[in-house]
């Protein structure tokens, strides 16, 4: 049974969503379904682009409850499409409406749902370890084709703090990230958890299609020491004020020790600086060279 390992945030290798799972819940999970391997052939995330007919198709395919639930909208975007299901009884106020995002590539970005009405309501909150639990169990729902690509990351101190959350009116948010060829690419997974239901009614994934090929594969991969070498070159190590972003603990301004400098990093392949600032600027000049070519 595929089963799920959190991986330290600081850690070099990754540990799947295939592998085993944190907490010691495995027996928990032991009865947490993952569907048909066939019911899910979008997830081969090609990057051709499928038809509206297809994408409906597989809409259908990943709606768990679809004997309930039929299409009731689409909205067609310049990137996905946006298809909601409605339940067939709408006296059976144990159903919500479905919304699933499909890109125009095939894969899945966007998963809502209201969760049941009549689900019982803890004004207490759930504890994180059951938003973790509900999380992952949609996830291996939605994706049990890519489990394989997908790692659970550290929690933030801030999504674990059931009283805070439900003072701000806010949701367990529980990360996981993408793999390519084993390494992380950037790109996320999220899924919000209802704290006072336990329902996993929101998910988000970005840019989740294969990635392009790098054109530099082949290539040897210079020291991570040589790598670090050249980062601090770029950057200090300085003792600075900072307020910290999202994080309802920590209100006031704080001492910290960090890096400070030019935002970039090292090219695995060859050592080389790569400056974020660079690039922007280049492609803001390519994009104005271009429109001027088109007047």
């Amino acid at each position: 049974m595929n089963q799920v390992k959190r991986t330290p945030t600081s850690a070099h290798t990754v540990v799947k969503l295939s592998t085993i799972w944190m907490l010691s819940t495995s027996a928990v999970l032991s009865g947490v379904g993952v569907g048909s391997a066939s019911a899910h052939p979008a997830e081969q995330h090609s990057q051709i682009t499928i038809s509206q007919q297809e994408a409906v198709r597989f809409a259908h395919q990943w709606v768990e409850s679809a004997v309930s639930h039929q299409l009731e909208r689409t909205e067609d975007g310049p990137d996905s499409w946006l298809f909601t299901f409605a339940p067939l009884d709408k006296a059976d106020k144990r159903q919500k409406p479905i919304a699933l995002r499909i890109g125009k590539t095939g894969e899945l970005l966007e998963y809502r749902s209201d969760g049941p009405v009549d689900v019982p309501v803890k004004e207490e909150g759930i504890p994180y370890a059951l938003a973790e639990f509900k999380a992952v169990k949609l996830v291996k729902t939605l994706f049990p084709e890519r489990l394989g690509e997908i790692y659970q990351m550290e929690p933030q101190p801030y999504h674990t703090d059931t009283k805070k959350l439900l003072a701000l009116g806010d949701y367990y948010t529980v990360t996981f990230g993408w793999l390519k060829n084993g390494k992380p690419i950037d790109a996320t997974l999220e899924v919000f958890v209802n704290p006072r239901t336990g329902e996993a009614e929101y998910a988000s994934s970005s840019h989740n299609a294969n990635p392009p090929v790098n054109n530099q594969a082949g290539k040897g991969i210079v020291d991570p020491a040589l790598a670090r070498k050249v980062e601090l070159e770029k950057k200090r190590f300085l003792l600075t004020y900072t307020e910290p972003r999202f994080a309802p603990e920590n209100d006031q301004v704080m001492l910290v020790y960090r890096l400070i400098g030019e935002r970039g990093a090292v090219d695995t392949y060859t050592g080389q600086w790569v400056s974020y600032e660079e690039i922007w600027r280049n492609t803001v000049k390519d994009a104005a060279q271009k429109s001027g070519d088109g007047n």
